[in-house]
């Protein structure tokens, strides 16, 4: 276990360290490459940590500065974090599913000095791909931009498998503009003190902006230390467990974790492309004792634990967040092969994920729901009414509301920091929920975004959605709002489960037999599949999309 949460040093370097000086024989990370696990220890990832310090100075990398990593989930992802965070700059993470213009995006905004990139992923020309972006970010920037050096790394091998063979014109294919050398160079020179602060700002997270780009919230030293702390002791994470990372750690959903795990001397099992087969046989092989990921990852789990079966005896924490409705189906799955329990919890990109998890001995019916305690005494949370921004009482729905060491720091904006907009403290999180007498337990409603306003109710999709995948017929479910005639309706896109099919109006006349009259969906439409988006965090349905559908299908002829 860790020590008392916000006693230890709050900057990544020195907390690391501190943890693998106890810990040198300890496993650190768990890798499976071609078939073979790769283990690394604590004290072996410490010396890289210290190799990878000695290539950023000499290359110039110092306090301020970005670097963009844009990789799968490999330890060298922790190795580099640590090492800039030693140096005062900081990582900004990017998404491997991001094509040139979100890549161009990302640099444009952060303007990083440095590119960490992987010297190839399957099914990505990399390098077209970096060009790309480099060029469309050097043409929105203009006379001021200044292109970044590029750092190439070669995958986790097995040991004693040699590298392929790299010459010249490897590496000069890379080169976008300021030069490119090799990640894992000879180390030369003397080992620099660390030099980053707890305000240094150490990780920049992409989240989802209202142009359709993302927005980089990034977040300083001390708080990601003390909130992975307090991560770690709110789920009795530490030596001998070992956590899963199989989402993108470049994304918020599995870096605190991941952190967590590091800083806590637990290991990370590292999963680069998730597969859900795969990563359940993984989870057995290697004693996983702890997850965190939404409905959508858990499903894929489900599914793949179908072939074989395998026994998790040591599986005892599921960190969940509903993203496509499927959590309660999946709750008495978890609990058939493992004897686990679903734990609701809450985060952002600009709040830290697992800000808040359910109690392991919460009611069943609600240890599910997302939301539950914070898990530190020095976070705040609360609600305000979404038109006149008061505080709301116990119990009442309205806009949640956070304030503490979990909120974002800034906002990259070229070669600005925008401090993010506060009001009296407290950060809006754009999402709805209650808080519960004892002002640290929460529930989640849903996106502000999402409500509906039916016939003069607040209503959210979420409370028509959980009534129709009762239905053995059907597979997703995703409630919209629309309008008829003026008028305020919901609709109900509902796909199909596997070897059934659905009659609409029969869930309507069920909907209508159960649900308040203003609850029952003007339409329930069926389609082949729901329109999603693949983030760092994980599969989310597109509500835009099918709000447009249902404007579609209801405009008068």
């Amino acid at each position: 276990m860790l020590d008392q949460p916000g006693q230890s040093p709050l900057t990544l370097h020195d907390r690391f360290a501190a943890t693998a000086a106890r810990h040198p024989d300890v496993v650190a990370t768990i890798e499976s490459v071609a078939g073979t696990p790769v283990r690394t220890t604590y004290a072996e990832l410490a010396a890289e940590v210290a190799d990878v310090r000695r290539r950023l100075a000499a290359h110039g990398v110092g306090r301020g500065d970005r670097v963009a990593y844009w990789g799968e989930n490999r330890r060298e992802l922790l190795v580099w974090q640590v090492a800039v965070a030693a140096t005062g700059a900081g990582l900004v993470g990017t998404n491997t599913r991001y094509r040139a213009p979100e890549v161009g995006h990302v640099l444009e905004t952060a303007r990083p000095v440095l590119v960490v990139m992987p010297r190839s992923l399957v099914g990505l020309a990399l390098t077209d791909l970096l060009h790309s972006a480099v060029d469309r970010a050097a043409q929105a920037v203009g006379a001021d931009w200044v292109a970044p050096q590029v750092a190439v790394m070669d995958l986790t091998r097995p040991t004693g498998v040699p590298a392929p063979a790299r010459g010249a014109e490897d590496l000069a294919a890379f080169d976008a503009g300021a030069g490119a050398w090799w990640a894992d160079e000879p180390a030369v020179g003397d080992l620099p003190d660390p030099v980053g602060t707890p305000e240094d700002l150490a990780m920049t997270f992409t989240t989802s902006g209202s142009t359709g780009l993302p927005k980089l919230a990034a977040h300083a030293q001390r708080g990601i230390a003390r909130h992975a702390e307090e991560v770690a002791a709110a789920t009795g994470l530490g030596v001998g467990d070992v956590m899963c990372a199989a989402l993108p750690m470049t994304g918020v959903f599995s870096y605190v974790p991941a952190v967590s795990a590091l800083l806590a001397g637990a290991s990370t099992l590292l999963v680069p492309v998730f597969d859900g087969a795969g990563t359940i046989a993984l989870m057995a092989e290697h004693g996983v004792t702890h997850t965190a990921g939404g409905d959508d990852f858990y499903l894929g789990l489900a599914t793949g634990w179908e072939a074989e079966r395998p026994a998790l005896p040591a599986w005892r924490v599921a960190a969940e967040a509903s993203f496509i409705g499927r959590v309660e189906q999946l709750n008495g799955w978890l609990q058939e092969c493992s004897g686990a329990s679903m734990r609701g919890v809450y985060g952002s990109s600009e709040v830290f994920s697992l800000v808040s998890i359910r109690d392991a001995d919460a009611d069943p019916t609600t240890r599910h729901l997302g939301g539950g305690r914070l898990v530190s005494a020095d976070l705040g949370v609360r609600t305000v009414d979404p038109v006149g921004g008061e505080p709301l009482a116990p119990g009442e729905v309205g806009l949640l509301q956070f304030r503490g060491y979990n909120v974002v720091d800034a906002y990259l904006r070229g070669a600005e920091q925008v401090p993010p907009p506060l009001v009296d403290g407290w950060f809006d999180s754009g999402d709805l929920g209650s808080v519960d007498a004892d002002g640290r337990t929460f529930t989640y409603e849903g996106r502000a975004g999402d409500a509906m306003r039916l016939r003069g109710f607040l209503v959210q999709p979420a409370e028509i959605e959980h009534f129709l995948i009762e239905d053995p017929s059907v597979g997703m479910v995703k409630v919209v709002g629309a309008q008829v005639e003026g008028r305020d309706v919901a609709v109900a896109f509902v796909t199909a489960a596997e070897g059934r099919d659905v009659d609409p109006e029969a869930l309507r006349a069920a909907c209508k037999a159960e649900l308040a009259p203003f609850k029952v969906p003007e339409r329930v439409v069926v389609i082949d599949e729901m329109p999603v988006t693949s983030g760092t965090n994980g599969s989310k349905i597109k509500a835009g999309v099918l709000r447009e559908r249902a404007g579609e299908l209801l405009a008068p002829r």
